[in-house]
């Protein structure tokens, strides 16, 4: 294993070189020779990652901030485009199974999905409240104060210990000061079709409300053409029916946010806040890109599905020829799919289209709601200590219809229902003094979500799938403070207690079946017994508590006002569960594959630079990471189908991060922000060997990303002329740690641009905004169940489902804008 210091001759933090550009960013030295003549500065960026207001470089962490002014100039319009703005930051897409409005979130290469049995790497933040599952948070951003990413391992003052990192959305309270507000509307590409508004209105000297809400539509831009193969009475009778056009990643999406503010002291403050968000759409824009029907480990290869899912026989496979044997109609025994019988439902079913085209089955489609209420109080106890209260209830439901199978045959969808209820509430207190500033609390959270997922099974349409019910709560105390030792030298120490208790119930439609169709119960004596005794169960229940204690220790040295170094150490967890897949052969002893698996850890290292420099026009922050991540958890797939989380061994990942921002004139600011990232399994355990091996590549772990800025402005017709463009690369990456399913995400970028026009007395605003304006080709995420793979072939899988399915990224979009502020 490479040493820490090893690693820092290898990676060269005040030098990245952007090649599409053909352009160096050096140390700061080289910059010292542009234009001195300005006399504006950088703008201070406050942030509260400590839980209190601090400017971001003053604190010994690693973060990208993003102000309500720079969210409007880079056009973000949702938390996905933050994907291509921040280094080492990966936002992926989803299956099919998530709906398209989820964020799956990977920092520094740590992250996971979110399911009802599985916590995230990477915990999600809405006016510092927690949202524990993922669904239906691809929240559009109106009305937003700031987004904080913090990257790595966050075990002592959030919510939920989270061993990848924070993304942290804060929006606007209400103010007393002035009555103030905009509405703005937008038309663009798609048929989009746009409204946003924001109005804040003070009651009184101690009182004021403010509502913002917003409404988009915007068509799809991927055409699914769906058809309908039904089981025949002969082969004559066997056909493709068309079944219409469907486009997938249309957005038809509204909510709205109210915020009372009340003053009922000068030293109490009260917000009240209730957000109301409506998500609908026909799911995220996947393709499928290959098919292979000689694929035969799984349940739903083309070949199985005809012979079994359409015609209620046995199936042959061999040189990508499938044969039908032992049919229901007797007529239809020894037909392969070069028969003309056959022929033209592979044609149709198992075709790959070209351009932004696929071919399907069901229509999809998701529908999402969520509410979240939250009420915070502030006390001002006196000049050095503060106490304040957040109280929070979040709920999500969602309803999302999948064509899993991705074919016209009925054989594997999927409708699931989920329902997620969530409380927390934190106790936080602030102390202030000349040498020692500290943060201590308490907080409590509590959920509840449940799932129910009907649909197809194996061709048989309309059955029980599955039904899960989890219990959690979460409690933690906590505390850190930084002491100044001298005028220069700081030190910080944290420390976290958490106790996570979860109780997880899986429910069957009757009694518990195997998939094992070699499995007898009467053979096995447990199962025999339980035959014997009170039969065997429709249920299965697991629990369990996982208690871990995280800190964070770190040194910081000012080495003038205006540089500051620090090392740093920390660590956080993401806690242990229980799978949900009901299987009579684990028995009572398995919990009926209710299986447990542990928590995952991961401990961070840090060395940074924070720098203003030239008069405070330039400001380098740069900062080397290694990560040493302990019991990863991770979702494999049985052989016989099953799905288990497990924990696949240790990992490690490091790199470096550079963010320069640079005013070169009064009126031009230049910033980019550059990552490496690199890792490694160190060790594998063996019940993954079937699909890990230990030079297998870390999933969204992208060599080389960057973003680069530029944002001008000038005076025309006596208003103020905005200039901004935004162009964000990745380089190659995994989609999944996993070799019988991952593929290759290639590298790609993005640019974006924005044009503003303000009127002289910044009542009007006209923009154009570009989105992919170079029309990139590209995808956020993939599964390859082919089997074709050279992943594949390194582990021995013949392939699963037979397919190969790419989230597409968006194509090229404008939208023209019109805002009144009033």
């Amino acid at each position: 294993m490479r040493t820490l210091i090893q690693r820092l001759t290898l990676t060269a933090l005040p030098v990245v070189t952007l090649a599409p550009f053909g352009m160096v960013l050096e140390a700061p030295t080289a910059l010292a020779q542009a234009d001195t003549s300005a006399t504006a500065s950088i703008e201070e960026v406050v942030v509260t990652a400590r839980r209190r207001e601090e400017s971001l470089q003053d604190i010994p962490i690693s973060i990208s901030a993003f102000t309500s002014d720079q969210i409007e100039q880079m056009g973000m319009t949702n938390l996905q485009d933050l994907d291509s703005a921040v280094a080492n930051l990966s936002l992926g897409g989803n299956d099919s199974t998530g709906g398209s409005n989820l964020v799956v979130a990977s920092i520094r290469g740590v992250g996971s999905a979110t399911r009802i049995n599985v916590d995230g790497a990477v915990g999600l933040y809405i006016d510092d409240v927690f949202v524990p599952r993922m669904t239906g948070t691809l929240l559009d951003l109106i009305d937003v104060e700031s987004i904080d990413v913090l990257r790595g391992p966050q075990g002592t003052l959030f919510g939920r210990n989270t061993t990848g990192g924070a993304i942290r959305y804060n929006s606007k309270n209400a103010s007393t000061e002035a009555f103030e507000g905009y509405i703005k509307a937008g038309v663009g590409s798609f048929d989009l079709r746009e409204v946003t508004a924001m109005f804040n209105f003070p009651l009184s000297d101690t009182a004021a409300m403010r509502v913002s809400g917003f409404s988009r539509d915007r068509d799809g831009f991927l055409d699914n053409f769906l058809g309908r193969v039904d089981p025949a009475t002969s082969p004559a009778e066997l056909q493709y029916v068309s079944n219409g056009v469907q486009d997938l990643g249309n957005d038809k999406n509204a909510g709205m946010r109210v915020g009372l503010h009340f003053e009922p002291t000068e030293t109490v403050t009260i917000d009240l806040t209730g957000v109301y968000i409506k998500d609908e759409g026909n799911g995220p824009p996947i393709k499928v890109t290959d098919w292979n029907v000689d694929a035969r480990r799984g349940e739903g290869e083309p070949c199985r599905a005809v012979a079994r899912g359409l015609l209620g026989g046995r199936e042959t496979r061999g040189a990508g020829v499938c044969t039908v044997s032992r049919a229901s109609d007797p007529a239809f025994d020894g037909i392969a799919q070069s028969n003309p019988t056959l022929a033209p439902i592979f044609d149709n079913a198992f075709t790959v289209l070209s351009g932004n085209n696929t071919v399907g089955g069901e229509a999809n489609s998701e529908d999402i709601m969520t509410e979240l209420f939250t009420l915070q109080i502030g006390w001002d106890i006196n000049d050095s200590l503060s106490l304040s209260s957040r109280t929070a209830y979040l709920n999500i439901d969602a309803t999302l219809v999948n064509d899993n199978d991705f074919t016209p045959i009925i054989w594997r969808e999927r409708m699931r229902d989920q329902k997620n209820d969530s409380f927390s509430q934190e106790f936080l207190l602030n102390g202030v003094s000349d040498r020692f500033n500290w943060t201590a609390g308490v907080y409590y959270f509590d959920e509840t979500p449940e799932e129910l997922t009907t649909g197809s099974d194996s061709g048989t349409p309309n059955v029980f799938i599955r039904e899960e019910h989890l219990d959690a709560q979460s409690r933690a105390i906590f505390g850190e403070g930084t002491y100044s030792v001298t005028d220069a030298l700081n030190l910080t120490l944290g420390y976290r207690w958490t106790k996570d208790e979860k109780e997880l119930t899986a429910f069957g439609d009757g009694e518990i079946r195997s998939r094992d169709r070699d499995f007898d119960c009467s053979m096995d004596p447990e199962c025999a017994a339980l035959l014997a005794g009170d039969g065997i169960p429709s249920s299965a229940a697991g629990e369990s508590s996982f208690v871990e204690s995280t800190w964070r220790a770190s040194l910081q040295y000012n080495w003038t006002d205006d540089i500051m170094t620090y090392i740093s150490a920390s660590s956080g967890f993401t806690s242990g569960g229980f799978n949900n897949e009901l299987e009579l052969k684990f028995g009572p002893s398995g919990n009926f594959g209710i299986l447990p698996f542990d928590s995952e850890t991961v401990d961070l290292y840090e060395i940074g630079l924070r720098s203003t420099l030239l008069d405070g026009r330039l400001r380098f922050n740069a900062t080397y990471f290694q990560q040493e991540w302990e019991d990863r958890q991770l979702r494999k797939i049985q052989p016989d189908g099953t799905r288990f989380t497990t924990n696949a061994g240790n990992a490690e990942t490091w790199g470096s991060e550079i963010d320069i921002a640079f005013m070169a004139t009064d009126s031009l600011t230049l910033t980019a922000t550059a990552g490496i990232l690199d890792g490694e399994w160190t060790e594998v355990d063996p019940g993954v060997s079937g699909d890990i091996l230990i030079d297998s590549e870390l999933k969204r772990t992208p060599d080389l990303s960057y973003s680069l800025t530029l944002n001008h402005s000038t005076e025309l017709w006596d208003g103020m002329l905005n200039t901004s463009f935004s162009y964000g690369w990745r380089d190659d990456q995994q989609s999944s740690d996993i070799e019988t399913r991952t593929i290759t995400i290639d590298s790609y970028g993005l640019l974006t641009g924005r044009i503003q026009y303000t009127t002289v007395d910044e009542k009007w605003a006209f923009s154009l905004l570009c989105k992919n304006c170079l029309d990139e080709d590209y995808i956020n995420t993939g599964v390859d169940f082919t089997g074709t793979t050279a992943n594949q072939a390194r582990v021995g899988d013949r392939g699963r489902e037979g397919y190969r399915a790419e989230q597409i990224g968006r194509p090229q979009e404008f939208v023209l804008e019109i805002k009144r502020n009033f």
